[in-house]
């Protein structure tokens, strides 16, 4: 469904009166809401987990010569919400992939006290771990790169926004209408229509646990245990 076809669902759901929307753009009132309610609810879901498999992207970036910290915008990685440690991997530009090895994931705190204290600040080679620095999400490597390193590895995105009514949610379209129940209950609220409200609750639900379903990693044992 594209955004102007969820916000006519929106409208329609809502038992809202008029012609409907022709287009997304410039509108008021009651439409103005609907328009606004998509995103957000868009938006919401989106939120509901920082791993969905639909955010996923890869990435990858040349090291420079005695650098060894890589903020996002340093590597033109503009859409950047979390990174996936576990999935970083490096080799010699210069050899290609058969020199490729798995990099290491160190704590901050502990990527410090081991590798930011004493010689181990200038130490250089072939890098073999790095941290994720909390302050501003940069990625950080030891030793420092004595050579161009390719560094590939995969991270999750910052939610996206409908703009153009020809948009389309980035998850599968057979779960679209999640947008337009989670809408519903924005709409419900602000109208004090709980029987709407229910409706768009128990509809939402049904449909954020097959997305779910299919669009989250299976849980490790120690988050099926917490």
């Amino acid at each position: 469904m594209t955004f102007l076809e969820l916000a006519n669902r929106l409208l329609s759901e809502a038992d809202i009166s008029g012609a409907g929307l022709i287009t997304t753009a410039n509108q008021q009132g009651e439409y103005k809401q609907a328009v606004d309610y998509i995103n957000t609810a868009y938006a919401d879901i989106q939120l509901q987990h920082a791993n969905w498999d639909f955010l996923r992207g890869d990435m990858s970036f040349n090291t420079i010569i005695g650098v060894n910290n890589y903020s996002e915008t340093g590597i033109s990685l503009l859409d950047l919400s979390e990174w996936s440690p576990e999935t970083m991997r490096i080799y010699l530009t210069a050899n290609g992939i058969v020199s490729e090895q798995y990099l290491i994931p160190v704590e901050w705190d502990e990527f410090r006290d081991l590798f930011m204290f004493g010689n181990a600040r200038i130490q250089t080679g072939f890098p073999t771990h790095f941290t994720i620095k909390p302050a501003d999400n940069s990625l950080t490597f030891y030793p420092i790169p004595d050579n161009v390193y390719t560094v590939e590895g995969e991270y999750y995105k910052n939610p996206f926004t409908l703009v153009n009514d020809t948009d389309t949610p980035i998850f599968q379209s057979r779960f679209h209408m999640i947008v337009v129940w989670r809408a519903l209950m924005y709409f419900a609220t602000q109208l004090n229509a709980q029987e709407l409200y229910a409706i768009g609750n128990i509809e939402y639900r049904k449909l954020l646990f097959k997305l779910e379903q299919f669009n989250c990693p299976v849980p490790t044992a120690s988050e099926e245990l917490a």
